[in-house]
């Protein structure tokens, strides 16, 4: 059970990583 939170929280992390990374794309090919 622990196992599977601590997973679960790591999925979302890298989920908000990626978003972060993409916007922070998104802004540099905005402001070149």
């Amino acid at each position: 059970m622990i196992n599977l939170n601590v997973f679960s929280e790591e999925k979302a992390w890298s989920k908000k990583l990626k978003k972060k990374d993409f916007f922070f794309k998104f802004f540099c090919d905005v402001f070149q």
